[in-house]
C-alpha cells in the first residue's frame, strides 16, 4: 500500500506540481480502508450474520454501508463512519497502551521490515473477530440512533463557541492511515466557556455531539520554488487567533473544510496591500532614553 501511495508522485520532482501536493495533503485516502476494505466486504458478505452475546446480529446494513465507502474519509463519504467504529474496536483502552492499533489481531500479514512498501496486509478473522468488532460497531451506532450509512460530514465538526455553531470538516485519525490528520477532542469551544461532551459507551471516539474536532494538522502548507521566488498556499486550520469570540476565529477551518487554500504572501508590496491593521514596535538600547 505504501509502495502505491508513493507511486502517485510523478517520477521526476520536476513533474509534481503545487496542485499534486494538495491533493495528496487533502485527498483524505485511508491506507486502512485501501487494506482492509475489501476483505471486511467479503467476509460480512459471506457470514451475513454473526453471533455476539448469543444473539444473531445481521450484516446486511453494514455491507450495504461498506460498499458505498471508496475510501476516502471526505464529508460526502457513506460508510466512512461505520468503517472507523469498526477500526476503533482494535483500539485498546487509552490506560491500556494507548491509542494505537492492535495490528496483530487485525492484520493476517503483518509488518516485515524486509518488506515495508507491501506489508501488512489481508484481513485477519480468527474466531470471527473481525465480523464481531463489525457487529458491535453497527450496535454503537444504533444505540445513538445513528444510521449505518450516514455521511461522515454529518457527525465529524469543528465547533466554535458562536451560537453553539460547528463546521463539517474531513479528514482522519492517524491509525486510518490518512495524511489529513485530525484528533476527536471531547472538550470545545462553547458559547459560556468549554464544553465536553460525553464519549459513547464502546466507541473510543464518538461523543454525543459526533466526533468534535478541535486537533490535527495545525499548520499545513504546499510551497513550491519558482525563478520569481516561492509561491505557496496555506492553512493555519485552527485560526490565527487565541479569542474564540473573534468573528474571525472559524474563517480558516471554513477555508479548510471547503479545501479553499489560502495563498501565502513573501513579497512586502503584497503584504501591505492586503494588511488590514499593523502595530509598530520600538526598542531602545539599555542606558539609552
Amino acid at each position: 500500500m505504501i509502495g502505491s501511495y508513493l507511486e502517485g508522485f510523478h517520477a521526476s520532482p520536476g513533474e509534481t506540481s503545487i496542485a499534486d501536493l494538495q491533493e495528496k495533503a487533502l485527498g483524505n485516502e485511508s491506507m486502512a480502508a485501501e487494506l482492509l476494505l475489501r476483505d471486511l466486504i467479503r467476509e460480512a458478505e459471506t457470514a451475513r450474520t454473526v453471533r455476539v452475546n448469543d444473539a444473531d446480529v445481521p450484516l446486511g446494513d453494514a455491507v450495504a454501508a461498506l460498499k458505498q465507502f471508496e475510501g476516502r474519509l471526505e464529508l460526502d463519504a457513506v460508510g466512512a463512519v461505520l468503517f472507523r467504529e469498526w477500526l476503533d474496536q482494535y483500539v485498546p483502552h487509552p490506560s491500556h497502551g494507548g491509542l494505537l492499533l492492535v495490528t496483530e489481531k487485525l492484520f493476517e500479514v503483518a509488518f516485515d521490515h524486509r518488506n515495508p512498501l507491501d506489508t501488512p496486509h489481508s484481513l485477519a478473522n480468527q474466531d470471527n473477530l473481525a465480523l464481531t468488532n463489525l457487529a458491535k460497531a453497527l450496535q454503537i451506532l444504533e444505540n445513538e440512533s445513528i444510521k449505518p450509512d450516514v455521511r461522515l460530514g454529518e457527525l465529524q465538526r469543528a465547533y466554535t463557541d458562536r451560537a453553539g455553531s460547528y463546521t463539517p470538516v474531513h479528514g482522519g485519525q492517524h491509525w486510518e492511515g490518512v495524511s489529513n490528520a485530525i484528533y476527536t477532542v471531547p472538550e470545545t469551544p462553547g458559547q459560556s466557556g468549554r464544553v465536553t461532551f460525553s464519549k459513547v459507551e464502546g466507541s473510543a471516539e464518538l461523543t454525543e455531539g459526533g466526533y468534535p474536532i478541535n486537533a490535527g494538522g495545525t499548520y499545513i502548507a504546499t510551497i513550491e520554488f519558482t525563478r520569481d521566488g516561492p509561491r505557496g498556499y496555506a492553512f493555519l486550520v485552527y485560526g490565527q487567533t487565541a479569542d474564540s469570540k473573534s468573528p474571525h476565529s472559524g474563517e480558516q477551518i471554513e477555508r479548510f473544510a471547503s479545501k479553499r487554500w489560502r495563498p501565502i504572501l513573501f513579497k512586502r508590496s503584497d503584504i501591505e496591500k492586503a494588511s488590514r491593521s499593523g502595530v509598530t514596535l520600538e526598542c531602545t538600547r539599555s542606558g539609552q532614553g
